[in-house]
Protein backbone atom coordinates (compact mmCIF):
# COMPACT_ATOMS: atom_id res chain seq x y z
CA UNK A 1 0.00 0.00 0.00
CA UNK A 2 0.89 3.71 -0.88
CA UNK A 3 0.43 6.27 2.38
CA UNK A 4 -0.03 9.52 1.16
CA UNK A 5 -0.19 12.29 3.96
CA UNK A 6 -2.20 15.60 2.48
CA UNK A 7 -2.21 17.14 5.84
CA UNK A 8 -4.25 20.02 4.16
CA UNK A 9 -6.40 18.64 2.07
CA UNK A 10 -9.47 21.01 0.65
CA UNK A 11 -12.97 21.21 -1.40
CA UNK A 12 -11.65 21.54 -4.74
CA UNK A 13 -14.23 23.80 -6.81
CA UNK A 14 -12.78 24.12 -10.57
CA UNK A 15 -14.17 26.47 -12.90
CA UNK A 16 -13.92 27.11 -17.03
CA UNK A 17 -13.86 30.10 -18.07
CA UNK A 18 -13.00 31.55 -21.37
CA UNK A 19 -11.31 35.11 -21.76
CA UNK A 20 -11.64 35.21 -18.23
CA UNK A 21 -10.80 38.97 -16.34
CA UNK A 22 -10.73 40.60 -12.77
CA UNK A 23 -13.65 42.59 -12.03
CA UNK A 24 -15.60 41.34 -14.79
CA UNK A 25 -19.01 39.02 -14.85
CA UNK A 26 -18.43 35.78 -15.75
CA UNK A 27 -20.75 32.22 -16.34
CA UNK A 28 -18.16 28.99 -16.64
CA UNK A 29 -18.86 26.74 -19.26
CA UNK A 30 -17.76 24.13 -17.32
CA UNK A 31 -17.54 23.27 -13.32
CA UNK A 32 -16.12 19.81 -11.16
CA UNK A 33 -16.08 19.86 -7.17
CA UNK A 34 -13.73 17.06 -5.37
CA UNK A 35 -11.39 16.45 -2.63
CA UNK A 36 -8.45 18.59 -3.51
CA UNK A 37 -4.99 19.09 -2.08
CA UNK A 38 -1.49 18.01 -3.90
CA UNK A 39 -1.37 14.55 -2.05
CA UNK A 40 -5.02 13.82 -2.97
CA UNK A 41 -3.75 15.15 -6.77
CA UNK A 42 -1.27 12.53 -6.37
CA UNK A 43 -3.38 9.68 -5.17
CA UNK A 44 -5.72 10.19 -8.09
CA UNK A 45 -3.30 9.27 -10.65
CA UNK A 46 -2.26 6.12 -8.56
CA UNK A 47 -5.21 4.70 -8.15
CA UNK A 48 -5.48 4.90 -12.03
CA UNK A 49 -2.24 3.36 -12.15
CA UNK A 50 -3.81 0.38 -10.34
CA UNK A 51 -2.15 0.88 -7.41
CA UNK A 52 -3.41 1.29 -3.22
CA UNK A 53 -3.62 3.89 -1.65
CA UNK A 54 -4.97 5.14 1.69
CA UNK A 55 -4.65 9.20 2.47
CA UNK A 56 -4.43 10.88 5.82
CA UNK A 57 -4.55 13.98 6.92
CA UNK A 58 -7.05 16.94 9.06
CA UNK A 59 -10.60 16.90 7.71
CA UNK A 60 -13.16 18.84 9.61
CA UNK A 61 -16.71 19.73 9.17
CA UNK A 62 -19.04 19.15 6.11
CA UNK A 63 -15.76 20.04 3.98
CA UNK A 64 -14.21 17.28 5.38
CA UNK A 65 -16.97 14.83 5.14
CA UNK A 66 -17.43 15.77 1.78
CA UNK A 67 -13.52 15.06 1.28
CA UNK A 68 -13.54 11.71 2.80
CA UNK A 69 -17.01 10.58 0.58
CA UNK A 70 -15.51 11.85 -2.79
CA UNK A 71 -12.09 10.14 -1.78
CA UNK A 72 -13.79 6.59 -1.63
CA UNK A 73 -15.67 7.41 -4.90
CA UNK A 74 -12.36 7.59 -6.40
CA UNK A 75 -11.13 4.28 -4.76
CA UNK A 76 -9.35 5.40 -2.40
CA UNK A 77 -9.13 4.40 0.82
CA UNK A 78 -9.62 8.04 3.82
CA UNK A 79 -7.81 7.89 7.00
CA UNK A 80 -8.26 10.89 7.49
CA UNK A 81 -7.33 12.61 11.63
CA UNK A 82 -11.39 14.71 12.34
CA UNK A 83 -10.49 18.28 13.75
CA UNK A 84 -12.87 21.19 14.98
CA UNK A 85 -12.64 23.54 12.49
CA UNK A 86 -13.73 23.33 8.57
CA UNK A 87 -11.09 22.04 6.26
CA UNK A 88 -10.70 24.82 3.41
CA UNK A 89 -11.66 25.48 0.08
CA UNK A 90 -9.20 25.70 -3.05
CA UNK A 91 -10.60 27.73 -5.99
CA UNK A 92 -9.29 27.06 -9.75
CA UNK A 93 -10.06 29.19 -12.52
CA UNK A 94 -9.08 27.72 -16.26
CA UNK A 95 -8.88 29.81 -19.08
CA UNK A 96 -9.26 27.75 -22.28
CA UNK A 97 -8.18 30.29 -24.85
CA UNK A 98 -5.54 31.93 -22.97
CA UNK A 99 -4.51 28.49 -21.14
CA UNK A 100 -3.55 30.06 -17.81
CA UNK A 101 -4.67 28.88 -14.23
CA UNK A 102 -5.74 31.47 -11.67
CA UNK A 103 -5.86 29.67 -8.10
CA UNK A 104 -6.77 30.91 -4.94
CA UNK A 105 -6.06 28.31 -1.77
CA UNK A 106 -7.06 29.03 1.50
CA UNK A 107 -4.31 28.77 4.33
CA UNK A 108 -6.74 26.20 5.88
CA UNK A 109 -8.16 24.90 9.75
CA UNK A 110 -5.94 25.72 12.74
CA UNK A 111 -4.68 22.42 14.42
CA UNK A 112 -4.83 21.70 17.85
CA UNK A 113 -1.64 19.74 20.06
CA UNK A 114 -4.86 16.96 20.59
CA UNK A 115 -5.33 17.17 16.54
CA UNK A 116 -1.77 16.88 16.01
CA UNK A 117 -1.32 14.11 18.41
CA UNK A 118 -4.25 11.89 16.83
CA UNK A 119 -2.23 12.10 13.16
CA UNK A 120 0.71 11.05 14.83
CA UNK A 121 -1.12 7.85 16.36
CA UNK A 122 -3.14 7.04 12.92
CA UNK A 123 0.55 7.69 10.99
CA UNK A 124 1.88 4.92 13.09
CA UNK A 125 -0.44 2.60 12.57
CA UNK A 126 -1.13 3.07 8.83
CA UNK A 127 2.75 2.59 8.38
CA UNK A 128 2.56 -0.94 9.39
CA UNK A 129 0.65 -1.56 6.39
CA UNK A 130 3.05 0.43 4.00
CA UNK A 131 5.61 -0.14 1.50
CA UNK A 132 5.59 3.62 0.76
CA UNK A 133 4.96 6.95 2.51
CA UNK A 134 4.72 10.04 0.77
CA UNK A 135 4.02 13.62 2.48
CA UNK A 136 3.13 16.16 -0.59
CA UNK A 137 1.97 19.22 -0.20
CA UNK A 138 1.98 21.95 3.17
CA UNK A 139 0.17 21.57 6.55
CA UNK A 140 -2.49 23.38 8.02
CA UNK A 141 -1.96 26.40 10.66
CA UNK A 142 -0.54 24.85 13.96
CA UNK A 143 1.97 22.30 13.25
CA UNK A 144 5.33 22.76 14.07
CA UNK A 145 8.28 23.34 12.19
CA UNK A 146 9.66 19.92 12.75
CA UNK A 147 6.37 17.95 11.91
CA UNK A 148 7.09 16.22 8.12
CA UNK A 149 10.69 15.16 9.92
CA UNK A 150 9.18 13.57 12.97
CA UNK A 151 6.66 11.57 10.31
CA UNK A 152 9.43 10.77 8.30
CA UNK A 153 11.56 9.36 11.24
CA UNK A 154 8.98 7.29 11.79
CA UNK A 155 8.33 5.85 8.57
CA UNK A 156 12.22 4.73 8.10
CA UNK A 157 12.17 3.36 11.65
CA UNK A 158 9.22 1.47 10.24
CA UNK A 159 11.36 0.28 7.32
CA UNK A 160 8.98 2.32 4.56
CA UNK A 161 10.61 4.17 1.78
CA UNK A 162 9.89 7.93 1.83
CA UNK A 163 9.21 10.62 -0.72
CA UNK A 164 8.58 14.32 -0.20
CA UNK A 165 6.93 16.74 -2.50
CA UNK A 166 6.25 20.36 -0.47
CA UNK A 167 7.29 23.76 -0.88
CA UNK A 168 10.31 25.67 0.01
CA UNK A 169 10.31 26.21 3.61
CA UNK A 170 8.57 22.78 4.81
CA UNK A 171 10.83 20.76 2.27
CA UNK A 172 13.84 22.29 4.00
CA UNK A 173 12.43 21.42 7.41
CA UNK A 174 11.78 18.02 5.84
CA UNK A 175 15.48 17.34 5.28
CA UNK A 176 15.99 16.90 8.62
CA UNK A 177 13.85 13.37 8.83
CA UNK A 178 16.50 12.28 5.79
CA UNK A 179 13.60 11.19 2.78
CA UNK A 180 14.71 8.86 0.75
CA UNK A 181 13.13 11.30 -2.84
CA UNK A 182 12.40 15.12 -3.03
CA UNK A 183 10.35 15.75 -5.69
CA UNK A 184 10.57 19.82 -6.01
CA UNK A 185 10.11 21.64 -8.96
CA UNK A 186 12.88 24.07 -10.50
CA UNK A 187 11.12 27.07 -8.17
CA UNK A 188 11.01 24.78 -5.13
CA UNK A 189 14.69 23.28 -5.89
CA UNK A 190 16.06 26.66 -6.48
CA UNK A 191 14.26 28.01 -3.02
CA UNK A 192 16.05 25.37 -1.32
CA UNK A 193 19.50 26.40 -2.80
CA UNK A 194 18.81 30.06 -1.78
CA UNK A 195 19.68 30.69 -5.93
CA UNK A 196 18.68 30.57 -9.16
CA UNK A 197 19.59 27.47 -10.69
CA UNK A 198 20.69 26.87 -14.24
CA UNK A 199 18.84 23.82 -16.20
CA UNK A 200 20.53 21.52 -16.33
CA UNK A 201 24.07 21.97 -14.83
CA UNK A 202 22.54 23.95 -11.63
CA UNK A 203 20.43 21.26 -10.86
CA UNK A 204 22.37 18.42 -10.99
CA UNK A 205 24.98 20.03 -8.98
CA UNK A 206 22.91 21.20 -6.18
CA UNK A 207 20.89 17.82 -6.32
CA UNK A 208 24.10 16.03 -5.73
CA UNK A 209 25.06 18.35 -2.78
CA UNK A 210 21.55 16.73 -1.38
CA UNK A 211 22.57 13.40 -2.03
CA UNK A 212 25.40 14.04 0.24
CA UNK A 213 23.06 14.73 2.76
CA UNK A 214 21.21 11.66 2.93
CA UNK A 215 19.16 12.23 0.05
CA UNK A 216 18.92 9.34 -2.21
CA UNK A 217 16.64 10.51 -5.58
CA UNK A 218 16.18 14.20 -6.51
CA UNK A 219 13.60 14.44 -9.04
CA UNK A 220 13.30 18.05 -10.46
CA UNK A 221 10.26 18.58 -12.91
CA UNK A 222 10.38 21.26 -15.55
CA UNK A 223 7.03 21.67 -16.95
CA UNK A 224 6.53 21.35 -20.06
CA UNK A 225 10.17 20.55 -20.08
CA UNK A 226 10.12 17.25 -18.49
CA UNK A 227 11.67 16.43 -15.44
CA UNK A 228 15.80 15.84 -14.12
CA UNK A 229 16.19 12.52 -11.82
CA UNK A 230 19.66 12.38 -9.79
CA UNK A 231 19.98 9.55 -7.66
CA UNK A 232 22.91 8.17 -5.98
CA UNK A 233 25.07 5.54 -7.77
CA UNK A 234 23.44 6.52 -11.18
CA UNK A 235 24.28 9.17 -14.20
CA UNK A 236 22.13 11.92 -14.22
CA UNK A 237 18.66 11.58 -16.71
CA UNK A 238 16.75 14.20 -18.18
CA UNK A 239 13.13 12.97 -19.44
CA UNK A 240 11.49 14.80 -21.85
CA UNK A 241 7.51 14.15 -23.05
CA UNK A 242 6.15 14.20 -26.05
CA UNK A 243 4.19 17.79 -27.49
CA UNK A 244 0.45 17.60 -26.13
CA UNK A 245 -1.66 18.59 -29.09
CA UNK A 246 -4.31 19.86 -26.84
CA UNK A 247 -3.30 21.45 -23.43
CA UNK A 248 -6.32 22.01 -20.81
CA UNK A 249 -5.06 22.63 -17.23
CA UNK A 250 -1.43 22.22 -15.90
CA UNK A 251 -2.42 22.16 -12.69
CA UNK A 252 -1.60 19.28 -10.83
CA UNK A 253 0.80 17.96 -13.21
CA UNK A 254 4.00 17.78 -10.49
CA UNK A 255 1.75 16.07 -8.77
CA UNK A 256 0.64 13.78 -11.66
CA UNK A 257 4.63 13.10 -12.43
CA UNK A 258 5.27 11.99 -8.69
CA UNK A 259 2.38 9.09 -9.02
CA UNK A 260 3.65 8.15 -12.09
CA UNK A 261 7.83 7.87 -10.21
CA UNK A 262 6.31 5.75 -7.48
CA UNK A 263 3.88 3.92 -9.39
CA UNK A 264 6.83 2.54 -11.48
CA UNK A 265 8.99 2.20 -8.28
CA UNK A 266 6.31 0.31 -6.65
CA UNK A 267 6.30 -2.14 -9.85
CA UNK A 268 10.05 -2.53 -9.87
CA UNK A 269 11.27 -0.52 -12.86
CA UNK A 270 14.89 0.53 -13.25
CA UNK A 271 15.18 4.80 -12.75
CA UNK A 272 15.05 4.97 -16.51
CA UNK A 273 11.72 4.14 -16.81
CA UNK A 274 10.25 5.57 -13.43
CA UNK A 275 11.33 8.91 -14.97
CA UNK A 276 9.68 8.23 -17.62
CA UNK A 277 6.47 7.42 -15.78
CA UNK A 278 7.27 10.56 -14.42
CA UNK A 279 6.79 12.73 -17.31
CA UNK A 280 3.96 10.85 -18.80
CA UNK A 281 1.86 11.13 -15.82
CA UNK A 282 2.40 15.19 -15.69
CA UNK A 283 1.67 15.54 -19.65
CA UNK A 284 -1.61 13.61 -19.25
CA UNK A 285 -2.87 15.74 -16.46
CA UNK A 286 -2.99 18.31 -18.53
CA UNK A 287 -5.68 16.72 -20.99
CA UNK A 288 -8.43 16.82 -18.92
CA UNK A 289 -9.94 19.98 -16.58
CA UNK A 290 -9.08 19.29 -13.04
CA UNK A 291 -6.11 17.79 -11.69
CA UNK A 292 -4.95 13.82 -11.38
CA UNK A 293 -7.48 13.06 -13.89
CA UNK A 294 -5.99 10.23 -16.30
CA UNK A 295 -5.66 6.58 -16.79
CA UNK A 296 -3.11 4.29 -17.18
CA UNK A 297 -3.41 3.82 -21.05
CA UNK A 298 -2.85 7.28 -21.59
CA UNK A 299 -0.09 7.44 -19.46
CA UNK A 300 1.63 4.10 -20.99
CA UNK A 301 1.03 5.73 -24.28
CA UNK A 302 3.15 8.85 -23.45
CA UNK A 303 5.54 6.73 -21.74
CA UNK A 304 6.35 5.11 -25.19
CA UNK A 305 7.07 8.36 -26.59
CA UNK A 306 8.65 10.12 -24.35
CA UNK A 307 12.25 10.29 -24.41
CA UNK A 308 15.13 9.38 -22.03
CA UNK A 309 18.97 10.77 -22.34
CA UNK A 310 21.58 10.91 -20.03
CA UNK A 311 23.49 14.26 -18.65
CA UNK A 312 27.20 14.07 -18.94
Amino acid sequence: MILILCANAGVDRTYEVADFQVGHYHRPAKMMVSAGGKGINAARVLVALRQPVTVAGFAGGRAGAFIAADLRRAGIRPALTQIREESRTLLTIVDPRSRQATRLDEYGPLVSPAELDALHNRWRELLAEAQVAVISGNPPRGVPRDFYARLLRRAAEQGVSTVVDAHEAHLQGALAGRPQILKPNLQELSGLAKRPLEVPEGVVHFSRALLQEGVEVVLTTLGKGGAILVARGAEPLLATPPPIERVVSDVGSGDAALAGFVAAMREGRPLPERVRWAVAAGAANCTSLGAGICTREQVEELAARSTVEPLE
